[in-house]
C-alpha cells in the first residue's frame, strides 16, 4: 500500500501546472508605421497615404473590419521655427479633430482625403500635422500613428491652356505664363496611352531647359523651369525629349511651390490643369546634315591597298534620327555626273569610308538624314574631293 501511494504521489508531482490563464486579446490594430505615411497637398485638398498593418498589438492577425481615422492639427505658421508648435512631438493621445473616416483592409494601402476649409486655403503657409489611427470593430484603438506633415495656405495658380505639338527634338509643351511665379516651377505628369510594340526608345539628351525625369516607374513626373534669384520667371514652354515614336502621351500640369517651415521642406501644388494628348508619329522632315568634309584615304594593306575617300559630318542629335544616306556624283561639276547613293544600308554614325572610288577620280558628295519614320531630309552641303592617283 505504501508503495502504491508513493507512486501516485510521484505521478501527481510530475504533471505540468497549467499556470494562470492568459488575458483575452483586445484585437487592437498596431498603429500605422511612420515610414509608410505620405501626405500631398494639391489644390484645396491634402491626400494622406499609408500602409495598414496586418497584426494586432498582441502580434495576432487582425480580425474583423477596421476603420481608419485621419486627424488634422494646425502645427504652426511660417513665421519662424521658434514659433512652431508640433502636437505630434508632444503627445500620442487619440485624435482630437477627425477629418475623415474610411474602412481599410489589413496589409492594404490606405488613402484619405482632407478637403481643407477656406481658412486653410488662403494666406501664408502653415504647417499641418496629420496622424492616422485605426479602430477595431469594437471601436477601440491602440493610438495614433506618428505625424506626417503638409502645408496649409494659398497654393500657386493653376497651369492654363497647355498644348503640345511634335518637333524633331521631341514634344513641345506650352502654357499661358503666369507673372510673379519665381517661387514655383511647372511640373508635368506624362502617362503613356496605348503604347505599340514598334515604339522605340528615345536617345539620351543633355539637360538644360529639357524636362528632367523625377520618377521612372508608372507615370513619369517631369519638371520645367527653375526657382530662385536666377530664375527668369515662368518660361511658358519647354521640350520633353523623353518621348518615343509610336507612343501616345497624355500630359497633366501643376505649379509646385517648396516651403521650408519648422525645419520641414514641403511642397504644395496648384489644382491640376486640363490634360493634353499627343501621338508621336515622327511626321516631320529632319534637318539636313551640316559640316560635311572629305579627305583622300587608302583602303586595304600592301598589294591590296587602293584609293578611298573618307567623309565626316556633324551628327544630328535629334532623338528620332535612324541614320544617314551618302550620295556621290562622279565627274564632279560636270553635267554628266549623276547623284547615286553609295551606301546600301543607313549609316548610323556621322562618317563614311568610300572605298569604291577610282584612282585619280574627282567626286562630289552630299549626305541626307533619315528619321525613324523613314522621312528623308534635304541634302546638306556639297563637298568635292579627288582620290589618290594609282601607285
Amino acid at each position: 500500500m505504501f508503495f502504491l501511494a508513493a507512486m501516485a504521489l510521484m505521478g501527481a508531482s510530475g504533471c505540468a501546472s497549467p499556470g494562470p490563464p492568459l488575458p483575452p486579446t483586445l484585437n487592437l490594430p498596431e498603429p500605422v508605421a511612420g515610414n509608410t505615411l505620405h501626405a500631398e497637398r494639391v489644390g484645396d485638398a491634402v491626400t494622406v497615404r499609408w500602409r495598414t498593418p496586418s497584426r494586432t498589438t498582441d502580434r495576432l492577425l487582425i480580425k474583423g473590419a477596421i476603420q481608419a481615422e485621419l486627424c488634422r492639427d494646425v502645427a504652426g505658421a511660417a513665421s519662424g521655427p521658434g514659433d512652431l508648435k508640433d502636437p505630434g512631438r508632444q503627445n500620442v493621445s487619440p485624435c482630437a479633430q477627425v477629418v475623415a473616416r474610411i474602412p481599410v483592409e489589413p496589409r492594404a494601402e490606405g488613402e484619405a482625403v482632407d478637403t481643407l476649409p477656406p481658412a486653410l486655403t488662403s494666406g501664408p503657409a502653415k504647417l499641418l500635422a496629420y496622424r492616422v489611427q485605426l479602430r477595431n470593430p469594437a471601436g477601440r484603438t491602440a493610438g495614433p500613428s506618428p505625424v506626417v506633415y503638409a502645408l496649409a495656405g494659398a497654393v500657386p495658380a493653376a497651369v492654363k491652356d497647355i498644348r503640345a505639338h511634335e518637333v524633331e527634338d521631341g514634344v513641345v509643351l506650352e502654357w499661358t505664363p503666369q507673372s510673379g511665379t519665381r517661387d514655383a516651377v511647372v511640373e508635368f505628369e506624362r502617362e503613356t496611352v496605348d503604347p505599340t510594340p514598334e515604339a522605340k526608345p528615345a536617345k539620351d539628351q543633355a539637360t538644360g531647359d529639357v524636362l528632367s525625369s523625377l520618377r521612372q516607374t508608372g507615370p513619369v513626373r517631369l519638371r520645367a523651369g527653375e526657382v530662385g534669384a536666377e530664375a527668369q520667371g515662368d518660361p511658358g514652354g519647354t521640350v520633353d525629349r523623353g518621348t518615343a515614336l509610336g507612343h501616345t502621351y497624355r500630359y497633366t500640369a501643376w505649379r509646385v511651390r517648396s516651403v521650408m517651415i519648422g525645419g520641414h521642406l514641403l511642397e504644395m501644388s496648384s489644382a491640376p490643369s486640363q490634360t493634353v494628348t499627343i501621338q508621336v508619329k515622327g511626321a516631320f522632315v529632319p534637318q539636313p546634315p551640316q559640316g560635311l568634309v572629305a579627305a583622300p584615304a587608302v583602303g586595304g594593306d600592301g598589294s591590296a591597298a587602293r584609293p578611298a575617300i573618307d567623309l565626316s559630318w556633324e551628327p544630328d542629335i535629334g532623338p528620332h534620327i535612324a541614320g544617314y544616306r551618302v550620295y556621290r556624283q562622279a565627274e564632279a561639276g560636270t553635267e554628266a555626273g549623276e547623284w547615286r547613293q553609295v551606301n546600301s544600308a543607313l549609316v548610323t554614325v556621322a562618317a563614311y569610308h568610300d572605298a569604291t572610288v577610282a584612282a585619280g577620280g574627282h567626286y562630289a558628295y552630299r549626305v541626307t538624314a533619315v528619321n525613324e519614320a523613314g522621312l528623308e531630309s534635304a541634302p546638306g552641303n556639297v563637298i568635292e574631293e579627288t582620290a589618290a592617283a594609282a601607285q
